[in-house]
Parts: structure tokens; C-alpha cells; sequence
């Protein structure tokens, strides 16, 4: 089996990376393109990703899972992979020529949506679920990160200002055909040869079409609000709500454990290995509730001098909206880890889709209330509502198949400690003038208030788990550093 630790430090460092740079070429993109440019790319990318989620089928999340858990026969993973792409290549066929159909009959930003259609292809042709069924996240880290590197350069050389929308599509576009590219070079590594018939294509469309209802429940549940405030509202209302989700990057970091634990997950319910299985569970959601806790609510304290900084005043409106969505993200994150850790390494899809459709439903009836009275807020208030009836729902659904009562037991206590340092870090904020030093001193001063309370409760209850990682980690960073000094 893979080793988990390093899986993880790779996906780390690549959500670090995509943490990173949104959040630097963000200022650049809004002094460049303005809040009706940004707007602009946000709605078209979202119309464009309904078409690849139909092409795509659930087929990440599907042949991720089914990859994993033939890992260890090189003939059974041939064998699955042929069969897989070649249903996905017809299936992306098929749903290209309804793309090109509406890009012609839509008639709006026809030339934006032409060169999506590039964007459309790199999709079709990604291959990143193969590497992640064998665990291989290492090379994903170094094919994501190369290009999203040259992607940012070129960003901040090529994007002047309005007139630069149609060359900031292209770019991505490009970018992201290049990315591809790279796994059609590796993907021999572990892909023989193989047969494969029609019957052996068929039978993966049943279990990618059970698992494709639900991930298109999540897609709509998570990009809805973005086409709708493009109906009901303008386009700077879509920048703002777009800029707000970047802020939002912490998500990709916590996210990172999900991704890495899906395959394993899946090898181990296959082994049936449930000793494991729990241990792993029990550990996974405690540091989820943790991370969401610190980051979530931290990111929700310092929501106003971090839109100032970054984006200016023509973008305080997004500050409000930081802390209402902000404040979404433990829900977020505990949802996610039931459903990718338990119910789509099972292939309990069943449980799947009613949580999904549930968080949808809400989602969409709170969104036509409120986005046309109140706009990106009424859009923001309806995702922290609907996120956490699709927690709630996925806890009721799984309780007597898992004991996630026992899974979350002990760890609350640190969204109490979450919402401590948010009033610790905004009581400070009064008594700062604002500017990046005050952006700074908010967010050392979050971590310091979370990590001392975190250390005090670990000591007291007698879990030194994370204490013992802390002084690893830590004795290494020194050790590294006393080199690289006694070097020079």
C-alpha cells in the first residue's frame, strides 16, 4: 500500500500551492478585470461545468474507487482503466456536440464560451483518477503544480486590463491542456495492453451513473448560486461571491485528507478490514474538526481587513459574505468526510443521493427567496444553511452503519475553541488600524489563542497524539534549520 503520510504531505502541499496563488492573482485579476470581468469568467467557466460534469459522468470519484481496490493485480487495473476511458471518451463526445450546440444558440459571450470549449477537452481527456486509485499522488502534485506555477506568471504578464478577458480564457484553457498532456505520457506505468469488449464497457455505466446523480445534485448545490445571481443580479454581484469563495482557501487544504483517504478507504472496505478502517476514521475526522475549527472561523475573523488588503474598497462587499460562508466550513468539511471516507468508498450511493438531494432542495428553494432581495449575502446565507442540513442528513443516514457519534466524540470542543479566538481576534481588530501589519498580527494572534487552548485541553484529557506529532514535526524543522545555519 501507498505510504498514506507521504500522500498527504504531497496533496498538502499542492492545496498550499492552490491556496497560494488565487489568493495572489486574485488583487491582480480585480484591478485588471474589474468586478464585471470577474464576473464574466466566473459565469461562463460555471455554465461550462455543467457540460463536463454531464461528459465526466462521476467518473473521478467512480474509477478512483473501483482502481483501488485492484490496485495490487496490474492485469485488473488494465483491464478497468481501457474499459472506463473508452465509455467516458464516448460519453464526452456525445455531451461536445450539445456544448457546441448551445454555444451557438446561446449567442451571449459567444467568444468566451468558444474558448472554454478547450477547457471542456482537458477534462475529457484527464486521467487523474487513475493516479489517485493507485495512490500515486505524487505525480498529480508535480503535473498540478508545474502548470498552475506557469499559469500564474503568465497571468501577471499577460492580464492589463479589460480588454485582457478573451487572453485570460485562452490561458487557462491552454493551461489546462497541458496538464492533461502529462498524465498521457505516465499513465503506461501502470497500464498494460489489453482486451476489452463491450459488455466489459457497459457495466461500469450502471455504477458511474448511480454515483453521477448525486455528484450532480453536488455540482448544481455548489454552483447554483453563482448562475442565479447572474439571472437575478449583475455581474459584479457574481465577482463578488466569486472573490468571496477564493478567500475561502483553507477548504482545499482540509479537503487534501479526503482525497488522499478516499482510495485507501476503499482498499480497506474491499479487504474488509474494518479494525483499520475505524482507527483511520476516528483520526481523520478529529483533525477535520480541528482544521475546520482553526482555519474556518479564522479565516471568518479576519474577513475584513483581508478584503481591504487584497482587493480594495471596490471590494468590501465581499468581507460580509467571507464570514457568513466562513462560517459553513466545519459543516463542509465533517459532510465531506462521511461522504467520501464512508459512503462513496462503500458505494453506498443510495444514502448518498438523499443527503445530496436534500442540501440541493434547500439550497435552491433559500436562493430563490434570497438572492433577489438581498443578493450575494442571500446567496451566502443559503449555502451555510444548506451545508449543514447535508451534515445533519448524512449523520442520521450513517449512524447505524458506522458509529460517527463515537467518530465525533471529544472533538466539538474545538469549534469552541474556534469561535474564542474569532471573538479574541475581532475585540483586537477594534484597536488596530487596519493595513497589511494589522492583517498579520490578527492572524498570528488566532493561532497563538487556538494552538495555546488546543495544547491546554490535549494535556488535560491525557491525548497527546497531536502533542507527539507537534514535537516530530517540530525537532525536524529545527534540526533543518541549525543545518542550513551551521552551512553558512
Amino acid at each position: 500500500m501507498a505510504n498514506l503520510k507521504k500522500n498527504f504531505m504531497y496533496q498538502s502541499m499542492y492545496q498550499i500551492l492552490t491556496m497560494i496563488l488565487p489568493l495572489v492573482t486574485s488583487p491582480v485579476l480585480s484591478a485588471a478585470l474589474g468586478a464585471e470581468g470577474v464576473g464574466i469568467y466566473t459565469y461562463v467557466t460555471t455554465i461550462e461545468s455543467y457540460f463536463v460534469l454531464v461528459a465526466n459522468l462521476g467518473i473521478y470519484k467512480y474509477g478512483t474507487r473501483e482502481i483501488a481496490k485492484v490496485q495490487s493485480n496490474r492485469e485488473a487495473v488494465s483491464r478497468f482503466f481501457r474499459e472506463i476511458w473508452i465509455l467516458h471518451a464516448l460519453l464526452s463526445i456525445a455531451v461536445g456536440f450539445l456544448y457546441i450546440f448551445y454555444i451557438v444558440m446561446a449567442g451571449e459571450y459567444l467568444l468566451f464560451f468558444s474558448i472554454s470549449f478547450l477547457g471542456y477537452i482537458a477534462s475529457a481527456a484527464n486521467l487523474g483518477w487513475l493516479f489517485a486509485g493507485m495512490e500515486d499522488f505524487r505525480k498529480i502534485t508535480i503535473r498540478d503544480a508545474a502548470v498552475k506555477v506557469a499559469a500564474f506568471f503568465l497571468i501577471i504578464i499577460l492580464v492589463k486590463d479589460e480588454t485582457d478577458l478573451a487572453a485570460y480564457f485562452w490561458l487557462m484553457s491552454i493551461c489546462s491542456l497541458l496538464a492533461v498532456s502529462f498524465y498521457w505520457v505516465l499513465y503506461r506505468e501502470y497500464i498494460d495492453k489489453v482486451k476489452v469488449d463491450v459488455r466489459g464497457i457497459c457495466r461500469h455505466f450502471r455504477g458511474m451513473l448511480v454515483l453521477f446523480i448525486p455528484l450532480l445534485l453536488e455540482s448544481l448545490f455548489n454552483s447554483m448560486d453563482k448562475v442565479m445571481l447572474g439571472v437575478f443580479c449583475s455581474k459584479a454581484e457574481v465577482g463578488y461571491y466569486g472573490n468571496a469563495e477564493k478567500a475561502l482557501i483553507c477548504k482545499r487544504l482540509i479537503y487534501s485528507l479526503s482525497i488522499v483517504l478516499l482510495p485507501k478507504m476503499s482498499y480497506l472496505i474491499s479487504m474488509k478490514n474494518r479494525e483499520e478502517y475505524d482507527r483511520l476514521m476516528k483520526q481523520s475526522v478529529g483533525l477535520i474538526i480541528l482544521l475546520s475549527s482553526v482555519f474556518g472561523l479564522g479565516t471568518a475573523a479576519v474577513a475584513k481587513e483581508f478584503s481591504e488588503v487584497f482587493w480594495g474598497a471596490d471590494f468590501a462587499a465581499c468581507a460580509d459574505l467571507i464570514i457568513i460562508m466562513s462560517a459553513a466550513i466545519p459543516g463542509t468539511m465533517a459532510a465531506n468526510t462521511i461522504r467520501e471516507q464512508y459512503l462513496i468508498a462503500s458505494g453506498n450511493e443510495r444514502k448518498y443521493l438523499f443527503a445530496a438531494g436534500t442540501g440541493t432542495l434547500v439550497n435552491l428553494v433559500l436562493n430563490l427567496l434570497l438572492i433577489p432581495r438581498y443578493g450575494a449575502v442571500g446567496a451566502a446565507i443559503a449555502t451555510l444553511a444548506s451545508e449543514y442540513t447535508v451534515c445533519i442528513v448524512q449523520i442520521i443516514v450513517v449512524r447505524k452503519d458506522i458509529p460517527i457519534v463515537s467518530y465525533l466524540r471529544g472533538n466539538g470542543i474545538y469549534l469552541l475553541f474556534g469561535i474564542v479566538m474569532f471573538a479574541v481576534v475581532r475585540w483586537s481588530a477594534g484597536r488596530m488600524s487596519g493595513g497589511v501589519a494589522a492583517l498579520l498580527a490578527e492572524i498570528a494572534l488566532g493561532g497563538c489563542v487556538f494552538v495555546m487552548m488546543c495544547v491546554i485541553y490535549w494535556l488535560a484529557a491525557g491525548q497527546y497524539y497531536y502533542l507527539r506529532l507537534m514535537r516530530k514535526y517540530g525537532k525536524k524543522v529545527l534540526q533543518r534549520f541549525s543545518r542550513k545555519s551551521g552551512g553558512q
